[in-house]
């Protein structure tokens, strides 16, 4: 049986942008103590990094991460891998988010689909399942209700399709069901 709490540990790589053509750069002096504008300038951007494309809201890093785009606002990120064919490569989608981001992960209401048949709607916070939201396992077992940090949490109602079409509603604490006396 697989640990609903697996695909919560999946998490996105940071993007950079990809390098630009030669061409000549005029470089402005930023000083590094320059703080992040309270509403910072959100632009529409396409990035790419190996094994990752990102179709969405960014904003300009500063300090630290300056030079890079920062998801933040609303956006698509598909992660891919190579598999190896005959006498070719192939690219294949291992999984999908759309939703909501912020500080470069997904936070607020969004999205996941995994390649194999799993998928996750509902809230999240800080790149992890939190909140309300329904996860569903290839299997067609699912889950609808609490999650705390990537984990079933509180109230909710877990409906088995392997064991019979059973199920468990009540309080889950860290995946474990709570059964009431």
């Amino acid at each position: 049986s697989r640990n609903p709490s697996a695909p919560a540990t999946r998490e996105t790589a940071p993007l950079v942008m990809a390098p630009k053509k030669k061409t000549e750069k005029v470089e402005e002096e930023v000083p590094q103590s320059e703080d992040e504008p309270e509403e910072p300038e959100i632009l529409t951007k396409c990035l790419r990094a190996p094994g990752q494309l990102y179709y969405g809201d960014c904003k300009a890093g500063y300090k630290e991460r300056k030079g890079r785009w920062i998801r933040h606002g609303k956006g698509l990120q598909v992660v891919t891998a190579l598999a190896p064919m005959p006498h070719a490569f192939e690219t294949v989608v291992l999984s999908s988010y759309e939703g909501q981001w912020e500080e470069d992960q997904p936070d607020g209401e969004g999205s996941y689909k995994w390649s194999d048949g799993s998928s996750y709607e509902g809230n999240m916070e800080q790149g992890k399942m939190h909140g309300q939201g329904r996860f569903v396992w290839p299997d067609g077992s699912s889950y609808e209700g609490s999650w705390f940090q990537g984990a079933l949490h509180g109230q909710g109602r877990f409906d088995s399709r392997f064991d019979g079409g059973r199920y468990m509603q009540g309080q889950f604490h860290y995946n474990c069901f709570q059964k009431s006396d």
